[in-house]
């Protein structure tokens, strides 16, 4: 009796995690090169009064394509839905380079969720 047996590759199933961009993100001085401004991508600026913010989403993908998440996950001004988007290399890599500062503990919980959810 003999035994025929095939390889099965298995893809990693594509995951995202979404963020709050004022929360998760901070200080968005800090931020702002990888995420964008705080303020809706349609706005030329944020509010006038510095304890209202605009509903900013970050979504950090792995194993899927940028379009996809997109898809998933789309910019629509009239909804006041604002997605922004980092795969999960770039993240990693930028709250690794920042986790260390001191007004950055918002950025090592943010690092921890992620490889917590997404990491291999």
């Amino acid at each position: 009796m003999s035994f025929v047996g095939c390889a099965t590759r298995v893809e990693p199933r594509s995951k995202t995690l979404v963020f709050d961009y004022h929360r998760e993100f901070a200080p968005s001085a800090l931020t702002w090169e990888i995420v964008g401004d705080p303020w809706y991508q349609w706005n030329n600026h944020g509010d006038s009064d510095p304890t209202k913010f605009d509903d900013i989403r970050v979504v950090v993908y792995r194993n899927s394509s940028l379009e996809e998440v997109k898809k998933t996950y789309p910019v629509d001004e009239k909804k006041k839905m604002d997605y922004r988007y980092l795969d999960y290399d770039t993240a990693i890599n930028f709250l690794s380079k920042h986790e260390n500062e001191p007004y950055c503990k918002a950025l090592r919980d943010t690092k921890k969720k992620i490889i917590e959810n997404l990491g291999s």
